[in-house]
């Protein structure tokens, strides 16, 4: 029986239900707020000199994640976390190594990616330790960690890899109900181990010893409408509530979030293969000719090789500012 299941536990488990957290969206990408007591008595003693500088890194690291050039970013934050080593900057840090497996070395380099997602695991588990009580530092953990599980070659590692990135997302949920990234992360949980049937869930208890999640739709769909009002401006949140209704079958509604995604500014590299995804889907639904017409507005969803009506957008004049991490 291992012999037959073993091969494919890759595409039950891994490659199926790690799939999301490859595009954990532009988290810890808003400007930095220190809580209070980060980095002890530190910011007293240093000078108006160095403020500055931390300032113009910051922006410079910021600007470096709009342009999608991760390996920027991670010198700047580098320099950063040696000014002020806080849980945030960490976090912070660790993504750009994580997101680096994108990179045109790294993408079909898969020895490379395990190398980089291992440092982002090791600098997550850095901010962790730095603040427990600081949500963005789990929220890193369960990226970085769920990243690492598509790149190992053994089982084991990878269904131990989810479990504990399942086991993150929960943790920075609890630590910050109001955090759209942790709601956003459990979302994606949330969709993938639905798509788990219980022959699979038992297999990976019996060979491997590991209890995966359950999950549904509708609760992964509840969890990325809450992210999406927590931050309507994060384009993950536009795309992942398209999918989501598009996967319980409401497609003219799907289709009007994906059509607003892609009227949405791209924050990363993340946001741009996550506008990427809504383009390929809105295209494979006009190819399959259903749901063309939309519930919002009134607006039509032309198909192929016609004008396209203007998308209905999900933000609202009424947005409001993201809650920074």
């Amino acid at each position: 029986m291992r012999a037959h299941i073993l091969p494919r536990l890759e595409m039950m488990v891994p490659r199926h239900a790690l799939h999301q957290l490859e595009r954990a969206g532009r988290w810890l990408s808003g400007r930095r707020h220190r809580p209070a007591g980060e980095g002890g008595g530190e910011g007293g003693a240093r000078g108006g000199g160095t403020h500055r500088e931390e300032a113009r890194l910051e922006e410079e690291a910021l600007q470096a994640e709009r342009a999608s050039d991760p390996e920027r970013a991670m010198l700047l934050y580098t320099r950063l976390v040696s000014l002020s080593p806080t849980a945030t900057l960490y976090a912070r840090l660790s993504k750009q190594y994580s997101d680096m497996m994108y990179m045109p070395g790294a993408r079909s380099d898969s020895k490379r990616a395990a190398e980089l997602n291992a440092k982002a695991v090791e600098l997550a588990m850095q901010a962790v330790a730095n603040d427990p009580e600081c949500a963005v530092g789990h929220v890193a953990l369960c990226v970085s960690r769920g990243r690492l599980a598509l790149c190992v070659p053994d089982n084991r590692k990878k269904v131990n890899l989810a479990r504990d990135a399942a086991d993150d997302a929960a943790t920075a949920l609890r630590l910050d109900p109001s955090s759209d990234l942790a709601h956003h992360l459990m979302g994606r949980w949330h969709y993938e181990m639905a798509q788990l049937g219980p022959i699979v869930r038992y297999v990976v208890r019996v060979l491997f010893g590991a209890a995966l999640m359950q999950g549904t739709f509708p609760e992964a769909l509840t969890h990325f409408r809450t992210a999406q009002t927590l931050c309507p401006v994060r384009l993950i949140h536009t795309v992942e509530v398209g999918r989501t209704l598009h996967k319980l079958g409401h497609t003219a509604e799907a289709a009007s979030h994906l059509e607003a995604a892609l009227a949405m500014d791209v924050e990363d590299l993340n946001a741009q293969l996550q506008k990427e995804d809504a383009a390929a889907m809105l295209a494979q639904m006009r190819r399959s000719g259903k749901g063309l017409e939309l519930w919002a507005g009134g607006q039509a969803l032309a198909p192929a090789g016609q004008a396209q009506a203007q998308p209905v957008s999900s933000q609202g004049s009424g947005s409001i500012p993201c809650k920074p991490p």
